[in-house]
C-alpha cells in the first residue's frame, strides 16, 4: 500500500532567503543551557515518519535577487536514481547606451562562449559530449519567474554544434582577439561557432540594436542541449562575475580592420536559467516514492529537481512543559546502496525545509541564519562527516529554533529534506530510514525541565 501525509502542494524554490521572525540562533555544537534547578534530558527515540517524495518544479531564474553562479548541461543515466536531462535558456542582447556599429562593415563569423563553473560538474568527465544550439521563438524576458520544468519554443534546427566534445575548465585555446590585434590565450571556457546566416541576420539589422526591445524582438534567446551517452555534466557560469560568457560577433572595417562586439549572456536583465528532466521509471526511487509504510526502507535526495525527502516531526509535541535547548537531525549514509561513488559522488550538504502558507518551500530559520552570516557550518551543520562513535559517514543538522516553533504549534511538523542549492547541485544521497536497526534517522533534542 502506498500512501502520502504531506498536506502540501510542493512548489520547490530553493534556497530562497525569505526572513522571517528568527529566535536566537542556537550553532551547532554551541554550549547546552545548564542550571541547578534544572533537569537536563536528552531524548532521541521520537517515532519518526518520513518518505521519498518527487520535487516540484524549483525557482530556475528570478529577475529579482537572481546570485545563481552554476548552468548545468547534460545527461545522468543513473541505475537507482534514474534519467536526468540539464538543458539551457538563454538571451543575450546589446550593452546598453553603446550598441555596435557595422556600418560599412563585413561580417566574419559569430561565436557561442561560456564560461565553465567552478561546481556543478557530475558523472564521467571524459565522455564526449553533442552539444547543439537551437534558436528561440518566443520571448522569454516576459516573465519574471521561471521555474525548471519551463521550456520555450524553439527551432527543430540547430544553429550551432560542437561534437565529440570533452572540454572541461582546464582547457586551453589560443585565438585572434581584434580589440589587441594579435592572439590570447583563453583558458576555462567553451567556444561554438553560430550558423553564418544567423550571424548575418543578426549582422545586417542594425536598427534592431537601438534598445534591448528591439533586439529581442529579432533574437529571442538560444535553447542548448547537449547528448552523451553515459552520464557527464558540465556547469557554466553565466553569473555577472563572468566576463567570458558571451556571444561574439566577429567583423572587418576596410580592407582588413577586425572587430569584436560582445553581447553578454550575463547582463542583469537577461534570462538565463537550467531546465531539468527527470525520468525514474523502473528504479529503486520509483519503488519507495511515497511509500511511507517500510520505515526501514532507505531514503533518497537528489539534486537538480530530483526527489526530496519529507518527515513528520509532530511527536515532538509529546514533550510536556519542557524547555528545548538544542534539536539536530541526524541521517546515515547508506554507502552499500550508492553504487559507484567514483562516479555518482554523495552530496556535500543538505538543507532542510518548510513549507509556507500558499505551499512554497523555504529553508528553516537555523539555515537562514547560517547564510545571512556567511556560516551554514557553524550556525546549522548539514555537511557530510564522519561519525567517530559509530564510524560511519552521516549528517547532522542543527534545527533547533525550527523545533521549537513547531513544539510551540507556531509552525508545520511537516519538514522536507534535500540537497543543499539543489538547483545548481546535481548531487545524490541515500541515507537509513528512521526505523532501520542499526543507523536510523533520528531527531536528538536536548532540554530542560522546570
Amino acid at each position: 500500500m502506498r500512501n502520502t501525509i504531506w498536506p502540501v502542494s510542493l512548489w520547490f524554490v530553493g534556497l530562497v532567503l525569505v526572513l522571517g521572525s528568527c529566535e536566537d540562533s542556537t550553532p551547532v555544537g554551541s554550549e547546552l543551557l545548564s542550571d541547578g534547578d534544572f533537569a537536563l534530558e536528552v531524548k532521541d527515540d521520537f517515532p519518526l515518519v518520513a518518505q521519498t517524495v518527487k520535487s516540484d518544479p524549483l525557482i530556475a531564474f528570478t529577475r529579482l535577487n537572481f546570485f545563481n553562479t552554476s548552468f548545468m548541461l547534460g545527461q545522468m543515466d543513473d541505475p537507482v536514481f534514474g534519467k536526468s536531462e540539464s538543458s539551457l535558456f538563454l538571451e543575450f542582447r546589446p550593452i546598453p547606451n553603446n550598441p555596435p556599429n557595422f556600418t560599412r562593415a563585413r561580417f566574419d563569423s559569430l561565436v557561442l562562449m561560456m564560461e565553465f563553473a567552478d561546481r556543478g560538474f557530475y558523472g564521467d568527465q571524459s565522455l564526449p559530449h553533442d552539444i547543439e544550439v537551437y534558436r528561440v521563438r518566443e520571448r522569454m524576458d516576459a516573465f519574471d519567474t521561471i521555474l525548471t520544468d519551463r521550456s520555450f519554443l524553439f527551432d527543430t534546427t540547430p544553429i550551432g554544434r560542437k561534437n565529440n566534445y570533452v572540454g572541461g575548465p582546464e582547457d586551453s585555446l589560443v585565438v585572434f582577439d581584434p580589440t589587441i590585434d594579435t592572439t590570447r590565450l583563453l583558458t576555462g571556457v567553451i567556444r561554438i561557432k553560430m550558423d553564418d546566416d544567423f550571424g548575418k541576420e543578426i549582422f545586417q539589422n542594425q536598427a534592431a540594436h537601438s534598445s534591448s526591445n528591439e533586439f529581442l524582438h529579432l533574437v529571442q534567446g538560444l535553447f542548448v542541449r547537449s547528448s552523451v551517452d553515459g552520464s557527464s555534466v558540465k556547469a557554466f557560469d553565466l553569473s555577472s562575475n563572468a566576463v567570458q560568457s558571451n556571444m561574439q560577433i566577429y567583423y572587418t572595417i576596410g580592407v582588413d580592420t577586425m572587430r569584436l562586439y560582445n553581447y553578454p549572456l550575463n547582463s542583469t536583465r537577461s534570462t538565463r536559467f537550467t531546465k531539468f528532466n527527470h525520468n525514474i521509471e523502473g528504479t529503486p526511487v520509483e519503488e519507495v516514492i511515497d511509500d511511507i509504510t517500510i520505515g526501514d526502507s532507505p531514503l533518497y535526495m537528489q539534486g537538480m529537481q530530483g526527489v526530496n525527502v519529507a518527515m513528520d516531526l509532530s511527536s515532538i509535541r509529546e514533550l510536556n512543559n519542557v524547555f528545548i535547548n538544542h534539536a539536530v537531525l541526524e541521517f546515515f549514509v547508506a554507502h552499500e546502496l550508492l553504487g559507484d561513488t567514483s562516479l555518482y559522488k554523495p552530496a556535500i550538504g543538505l538543507s532542510v525545509m518548510r513549507a509556507r502558507e500558499d505551499g512554497t518551500l523555504v529553508v528553516v530559520d537555523d539555515l537562514l541564519t547560517g547564510i545571512i552570516n556567511q556560516g551554514v557550518d557553524r550556525f546549522f551543520g548539514g555537511l557530510l562527516e564522519e561519525d567517530k562513535i559509530l564510524g560511519v559517514q552521516k549528517y547532522a543538522m542543527n534545527i533547533t529554533n525550527h523545533v521549537k516553533q513547531i513544539y510551540k504549534d507556531q509552525e508545520s511538523p511537516y519538514i522536507y529534506v534535500t540537497v543543499f542549492d539543489k538547483v545548481q547541485n546535481p548531487h545524490r544521497i541515500i541515507v537509513f530510514g528512521p526505523e532501520h536497526s542499526r543507523y536510523p534517522a533520528k531527531l536528538r533534542i536536548t532540554y530542560t525541565i522546570p
